[in-house]
């Protein structure tokens, strides 16, 4: 199962298992993602009765858009970078 990211005009968060078929999606017109991202996955997570350790990697939007709001999901994946994550940039 993959984590989707792209905040780079709006924000859409979701989840797509190893087909690339959505599991969960949400699209957030005129938000700010980084006060609604990290909410946003440990919902849909809990959904799915998935943890963090389910993912395989994420699938982040790169652009163009917002440098501020690709930003926000750069951030996020270096967080998962960090735990050693794959990361796919989109």
């Amino acid at each position: 199962m993959y984590l989707f990211i792209d905040t780079t005009k709006d924000v859409t968060v979701g989840l797509v298992d190893n087909n690339f078929e959505w599991l969960e999606y949400e699209y957030f017109k005129d938000a700010k993602g980084s006060a609604l991202i990290h909410k946003c996955i440990y919902e849909q997570l809990e959904k799915q009765n998935k943890t963090i350790d389910d993912l395989v990697g994420v699938l982040q939007v790169a652009g163009p858009g917002s440098y501020t709001g690709m930003r926000v999901s750069e951030g996020v994946s270096q967080i998962f970078d960090w735990q050693k994550l794959k990361q796919e940039p989109c």
